[in-house]
């Protein structure tokens, strides 16, 4: 069943807020939600409103995590262990974690 987007709020501290003809309401980053061009007035699938959340989520948390590494050195498990105590599922941090691995950001033997 799809929904129907009603509002798209503002951003406030960097997250902006989708709500649903049903109620439900969707927080992303405010910079994701550019990229994916949500709209008042689209329709959409549980599944694609999951999939925009699983993927703000994992721009939220690479965000974070690049932060921590502005401030101070963290090893892997160290910034991993960090991102989940900040709220983020364990499967996101990961990949947020790894990401950052792949691009040469983070290196324990550094």
């Amino acid at each position: 069943m799809k929904k129907t987007v009603l509002s798209v709020s503002p951003p406030k501290r960097h997250i902006s807020v989708v709500t649903f003809s049903d109620g439900t309401v969707l927080e992303l980053d405010s910079d994701y939600l550019l990229t994916a061009s949500i709209f008042e007035g689209e329709q959409m699938e549980h599944s694609e409103i999951e999939n925009h959340r699983a993927a703000s989520d994992f721009v939220r948390a690479r965000s974070r995590a690049l932060w921590y590494l502005s401030r101070s050195d963290h090893s892997e498990k160290a910034l991993l262990d960090k991102l989940k105590r900040a709220g983020f599922k364990k499967e996101t941090a990961e990949k947020a974690v790894c990401r950052l691995k792949e691009s040469g950001l983070l290196n324990d033997e550094a």
